[in-house]
């Protein structure tokens, strides 16, 4: 078997493209990952595929060539939705969020970053503190229709109140929303959430890691 072409040279070109991306030589980046995909569908390996989609997304996303990015993200998307990736899903619907809210839809941001927070709370990932920093800078920046379809969005995920704006008292919002859930049974328990902790951003990674798949970081 030619060595070009095996799961580890899609890999290694993978990672490849990682370097040139973190030094921001985007075409070079785009370069690697367009021939670690054609190995990775050669082989009909699809979670390699739909990690690589994701990264494809993000080379797109930095030139600001969004529509390019929305595609990428939902061919990545469409694998990760398969039953036992709510991770990877989860992944996907934060960048697909942030996405929408560079381009000033926030309507359709808000709502996949809901999605991807409940996917994030789900899978224990503090990344739903990210998620839900970002669909409070939507919420906040929304004209007061929008803001009023990002608060019925909300209402719908049976999370409890829309968090408020951060303040600095250093607690975790995720922490304020599993309380939430345990007022559901405990109603003398405070069901108010105060401040959101800060993550750091995000960054990509190429390998492929079960159950949960770390497309960024």
């Amino acid at each position: 078997m030619c060595l070009d072409r095996t799961p580890g040279a899609a890999n290694s070109y993978g990672q490849l493209g990682n370097l040139a991306k973190e030094q921001r030589d985007f075409q070079t980046a785009k370069a690697w990952y367009l021939k670690s995909l054609a190995i990775s569908e050669r082989l009909g390996d699809e979670h390699t595929a739909a990690i690589t989609y994701h990264q494809l997304g993000m080379v797109a996303q930095e030139q600001r060539d969004f529509p390019t990015a929305e595609a990428w993200y939902r061919k990545s998307l469409a694998i990760f939705e398969k039953p036992g990736n709510e991770h990877g899903a989860a992944q996907s619907y934060a960048m697909l969020g942030l996405l929408a809210g560079q381009q000033d839809k926030l309507v359709e941001a808000a709502e996949w970053l809901i999605k991807g927070t409940r996917g994030f709370m789900r899978t224990h990932d503090e990344r739903s503190q990210m998620t839900l920093g970002e669909l409070l800078r939507c919420h906040q920046r929304a004209p007061n229709n929008d803001k009023q379809a990002i608060l019925a969005l909300w209402d719908q995920t049976g999370l409890g109140p829309f968090p408020e704006i951060p303040d600095d008292s250093g607690l975790s919002i995720t922490t304020h929303l599993q309380e939430n859930a345990a007022c559901q049974h405990s109603p003398s328990r405070s069901t108010h959430w105060t401040t959101l902790r800060p993550l750091a951003s995000c960054a990509p990674s190429h390998v492929p890691i079960a159950p949960k798949s770390r497309v960024w970081r």
